[in-house]
């Protein structure tokens, strides 16, 4: 394995000479060769932002190089091994990267000045790159900052993220320009919320500064304006918002904006704002799945410095579905409970918390204290398999995993992002409840039962080469106590 990773070494230099190096570092740092087997080199990418790119433009390149070094080789082949991520995993190549020359100072770590009124308010600890966990739901735009970050105005200009309330959004606008000022030393990066600006156009035309505002926002580097939904029909607000936009744009200077919608749902908004914010890269923060819910909520605890029983932390996960705000907002809760009590947290007070705190959730199957101590979790049977032994269960937690309804699962869309769901189902259906072909397509509308046996052909074939579909599987059996 350490010659192949010679091996790789040797290619990327050769790539290095061709590439950009801001590009070169984005797209090539911490990846590595997971495995040669008969004459398929199996190169290793730490997220589908990187991997899609690099099999797109540096493919043939690679493969030039390693045709020169392997006499046998035949094919190249990518995958995501978000492993490779890790600082500690000793597969993966690292570039080294030459820190900037300049320095700044910064103002009780909060706030960097630039002079003349300008700065940047972006440095604020608990918001970094480093301390946001993905998910499925928020992979690609968490890859699509990063690759922002390190090669502003360039990659990804505009990059518009938008996602319902409390998802993260804020996190990940702030990181991004906390880590621009880290990876670029002399950018001006300014953060403002458009109530903000809003607020600030409406006070220079009162005071006729407006010149000064024009100045201001057209000398950053990196523009980051969030809740931009809030500009609502201000036509001042938004001639000069258009204006600066353009002239930023034009100078090759980064904007970044965050929304509740997408660009072509921000009906407030002049028609020709709406155009410029999707003419970029528009991602979407989706809702965490049960697994991100537990990992964010086991990174809070370790910056508190307490100890949960992970009993209460699942059963918060569990419950608490659709804002990160929420959940966080639950822990704190329970653990100044935990605090000002002197007691040990218990299944029973999560529970009671988030009912108290969320009066619409109810608790649902899948986690209810258990009759032999204050502390246990346990299925709402006795036994995993029987808390499954529902059709209408796996429906649910299937549907809610992708974020669609039970309705598109029995229905007769073949788009991809239902069929796929559909055919996960399907073949959960057959593995756990062992229902009959003719069955499990009655369930699906009335579907045929050879559509059925193709589908749970198609995902067990899929089980064994895409990694992908194995992760989403454990993880829906995880939801479903399975796992």
């Amino acid at each position: 394995m350490e010659d192949l990773k010679d091996i790789w070494r040797g290619v990327l230099k050769v790539m290095e000479q061709s590439i950009a190096r801001n590009l070169f570092v984005t797209f090539f740092q911490n990846t590595a060769v997971l495995r040669y087997e008969q004459g398929n080199l199996v190169i290793g990418m730490p997220n589908p932002f990187v991997k899609g790119h690099v099999e797109k433009a540096y493919a043939p390149k690679i493969e030039e190089s390693l045709r020169a070094v392997l006499p046998d080789f035949q094919q190249l082949l990518f995958e995501v091994d978000i492993g490779l991520a890790n600082l500690d995993d000793q597969r993966r190549i690292t570039i080294h990267v030459e820190p900037p020359k300049k320095t700044r100072k910064v103002a009780g770590g909060q706030e960097v000045s630039f002079g003349d009124g300008l700065r940047s308010k972006v440095l604020q600890q608990r918001y970094k790159l480093d301390s946001y966990i993905t998910g499925p739901n928020n992979r690609l735009p968490y890859a699509a900052c990063q690759a922002v970050s390190t090669n502003p105005g360039d990659i990804y200009n505009p990059l518009f993220v938008y996602g319902k309330v409390g998802l993260g959004k804020t996190h990940l606008l702030q990181g991004t320009g906390s880590q621009i000022i880290k990876n670029h030393r002399d950018a001006v990066v300014v953060y403002i919320t458009s109530e903000n600006f809003m607020n600030e156009v409406v006070e220079a035309i009162r005071t006729r500064r407006m010149k000064d505002v024009k100045e201001k926002y057209r000398r950053v580097d990196c523009l980051i304006v969030d809740d931009i939904q809030f500009f609502g029909r201000g036509t001042s607000t938004q001639e000069e918002f258009f204006h600066t936009f353009n002239d930023l744009y034009s100078a090759g200077k980064q904007i970044i904006l965050s929304s509740d919608r997408a660009p072509k749902e921000l009906e407030n908004l002049d028609d020709r704002l709406r155009s410029r914010f999707g003419m970029g890269m528009v991602v979407e923060v989706q809702p965490p799945d049960y697994e991100t819910r537990l990992a964010i909520l086991q990174s809070k605890c370790m910056q508190e410095g307490v100890m949960i029983h992970p009993d209460v932390l699942s059963c918060i996960a569990y419950h608490v579905e659709e804002s990160v705000r929420d959940l966080e907002g639950v822990l704190k809760s329970v653990i100044a409970e935990m605090q000002f009590n002197k007691v040990e947290l218990t299944v029973d007070m999560a529970l009671a918390k988030i009912q108290q705190l969320h009066k619409a959730v109810e608790v649902r199957d899948g986690y209810v204290p258990a009759g032999g101590g204050p502390r246990g979790l346990v299925p709402a049977s006795a036994s995993a398999r029987g808390f499954v032994r529902n059709v209408d269960i796996i429906m649910t937690t299937v549907a809610r995993y992708f974020s669609i309804s039970k309705q598109d699962l029995t229905g007769d869309d073949r788009r991809k992002e239902i069929l796929f769901p559909r055919q996960i189902c399907m073949y959960l259906i057959r593995q756990e409840l062992d229902e009959a072909y003719e069955k499990i397509g009655a369930d699906f509308g009335g579907k045929n039962h050879t559509t059925v046996l193709h589908a749970c052909n198609k995902i067990h074939k899929m089980l064994q080469t895409d990694q992908r579909v194995v992760r989403d599987l454990q993880a829906i059996k995880k939801d479903l106590g399975l796992a």
